[in-house]
């Protein structure tokens, strides 16, 4: 019959406490975690090299919207206040409208289809290039049409460029 209280495994201080036994407590804790830091730290690394990244990238983005932004608001009020009877033969106009055409593209293509500000910040650009192309409203009313539609601009991308930022943290 088997004595369950006996303990074929006994401690004692004094076989504890022997340099030999603690030299291979010590290895078997060096090489566990030798092994965590190889397995586990390239991860971790990666992780925040990636966040890191993205990160730079959004920052990067960031800028670049409102840079273009920037460009259409001051762009549009531009094609919009050279006189309409000229256009037919002032460069300025054509020359405006068709960066604005362009800044409206590239910002469209940096905004995101899925966000609800992201669409209303390109319906807005819409707008604006459709009102500075529109050749049959006069000068006295679309100026502050289109002075309308370029403050309508900087809320909606405060509200983007905050989103954005606040991704970044």
């Amino acid at each position: 019959m088997h004595n369950l209280h006996t303990n074929p495994i006994t401690f004692d201080r004094e076989n504890i406490m022997k340099p030999e036994i603690l030299t291979g407590i010590a290895a078997i804790i060096s090489a566990g975690t030798a092994l965590v830091a190889v397995f586990i730290g390239p991860l971790v690394t990666a992780k925040i090299n990636r966040q890191d990244s993205l990160s730079a990238m959004r920052e990067k983005w960031i800028a670049d919207l409102r840079e273009t932004l920037s460009e259409i608001i001051s762009t549009a009020e531009t094609a919009s206040s050279i006189i309409v009877q000229s256009r037919a033969i002032e460069p300025n106009f054509k020359e405006a409208y068709n960066k604005l055409v362009l800044l409206e593209g590239k910002a469209k293509m940096m905004l995101n289809p899925r966000e609800v500000d992201h669409n209303s910040l390109e319906m807005i650009l819409d707008s604006i290039v459709q009102l500075a192309g529109d050749e049959s409203i006069k000068i006295k009313e679309k100026m502050p049409q289109m002075r309308e539609l370029t403050e309508s601009v900087i809320p909606v991308a405060q509200a983007v460029l905050k989103e954005a930022w606040e991704r970044t943290k």
